[in-house]
């Protein structure tokens, strides 16, 4: 990170107008598009980014639909990924048991 390129990144962007502002931003940088494999996520979409000065390599997922993207650097990127696959395995788990407590509830209902 350096003052040529961003001194921080962007966790989420709020609104769409948001983003619009920031690619602004990111193309008056001096950064030039990188092609690197997407292993992380299939789904998620990533285009990263070198600053020509400090040679940080930054991530950019675009927000889309209920997505709110983010712009970091890649090794923090890759972090925030899998910290939210975590907790969206969480999210699937949590359901899974409440769906199991109530079907078993409706079925001692039943039974009774």
């Amino acid at each position: 990170m350096c003052e040529n390129c961003f001194l921080g990144g962007v966790y989420r962007f709020r609104t769409w107008q948001d983003f619009d502002a920031f690619r602004e931003e990111l193309l008056s940088k001096p950064l030039c598009p990188v092609h690197r494999p997407s292993s992380e996520a299939a789904c998620e979409q990533r285009q990263y980014y070198q600053c020509e000065s400090c040679q940080e390599v930054w991530v950019l997922s675009e927000p889309e639909n209920s997505w709110r993207g983010y712009f970091l650097p890649e090794d923090v990127a890759d972090a925030y990924s899998r910290k939210l696959g975590k907790q969206d395995k969480f999210k699937r788990i949590g359901c899974l048991i409440l769906l199991g407590l109530f079907v078993g509830f409706i079925c001692l209902k039943w039974l009774v």
